[in-house]
């Protein structure tokens, strides 16, 4: 659960040197499913972010990236132009979508680079701590789903 992220993730943090402020809240929701060893592999990935930066210490900057490669996968080969281009209109209008509806969650990222996971591109919502916390959602953010949903599925 949430707790037990943050429990895990404050444990392998503070084997390693960390530069600046570090969200655990926020990373905790973010890897929501998570095992402990995932947690773990997170911050390794981190670490070597940061020391192949050539720093000695951890930034947030380094659990976010590693936290997208976990997400997305390595990158892959662009596609062309006029590929690229249809992605990228595609995903701004998910985007859009996503901006236009009130109860979604606003956008995180938007990526058209074609990764291992996620080939079309992708666009990341930020979670929504208290809804998933509760497990509480209302009619119009479920309806909003679909409709996002469904617009995904048009690719």
């Amino acid at each position: 659960d949430f707790d037990g992220r943050i429990e895990i993730l404050e444990t392998y943090l503070n084997r390693v040197d960390i530069e600046g402020e570090i969200d655990i809240r926020e990373i905790a929701f973010e890897t929501q499913r998570f095992s402990g060893a995932a947690l773990a592999n997170l911050v390794n990935s981190a670490c070597i972010l940061g020391g192949r930066a050539g720093r000695d210490y951890l930034l947030q900057e380094d659990l976010v990236k590693a936290l997208d490669y976990d997400r997305l996968g390595p990158p892959r080969p662009a596609y062309s132009d006029g590929r690229q281009r249809r992605l990228a209109i595609h995903e701004a209008s998910t985007a859009l979508m996503a901006c236009l509806m009130p109860s979604i969650e606003p956008i995180v990222y938007v990526t058209i680079i074609p990764r291992e996971k996620h080939p079309m591109g992708q666009t990341v919502l930020k979670v929504n701590e208290q809804r998933e916390l509760t497990q509480q959602f209302t009619q119009q953010y479920l309806s909003e789903q679909l409709l996002m949903v469904s617009s995904l599925l048009d690719r």
